[in-house]
Order: C-alpha cells, then structure tokens, then sequence
C-alpha cells in the first residue's frame, strides 16, 4: 500500500470518528436540555 492510500483512509476514518462524536455531543446535549426544560420527567424515570 503506498502512502497516499494509507493517508486516504487515515483521514476518512478520522472523518468518521468526528461525525461520531458530533452525533454523540448533539444527543446529549438535547437530552440535558430536555431533562432542564422538564423536571417532573425526571421523578417519572
């Protein structure tokens, strides 16, 4: 494999684990947000 190839796929799964971890940050973030709008939820769970 030459080195342009292997930096190819370096970056593509760094690209990846950004995405991922964007989803993961926005999730809980809404799911703070949710728990802080609505006290009485969290006494139901």
């Amino acid at each position: 494999m030459c080195p342009k190839e292997t930096r190819k796929l370096i970056q593509a799964g760094a690209v990846k684990v950004n995405q991922t971890f964007n989803n993961v940050r926005n999730t809980f973030g809404t799911w703070s947000q949710k728990l802080k709008n609505n006290p009485a939820r969290i006494d139901k769970v």
